[in-house]
């Protein structure tokens, strides 16, 4: 859903109007490669930021 609203139509909008009948073919492998981008991007902080509350030592323990 995030990637119909988000990615999707903006990119429906703006490639045929670049790129012509191409833009449309392009709109959904676009869309599908900025949703796995952000997915990774996502992962990657919640990765870094789930091993920096690992690393820490609880209080009054």
């Amino acid at each position: 859903m995030i990637r119909q609203g988000l990615f999707y139509v903006p990119f429906i909008l703006v490639l045929p109007r670049l790129l012509g009948v191409t833009g449309i073919y392009l709109t959904q492998p676009a869309a599908d490669l900025l949703t796995i981008l952000v997915c990774l991007c996502s992962i990657r902080s919640m990765k870094r930021i789930a091993s920096a509350n690992m690393n820490r030592t609880p209080e009054g323990g």
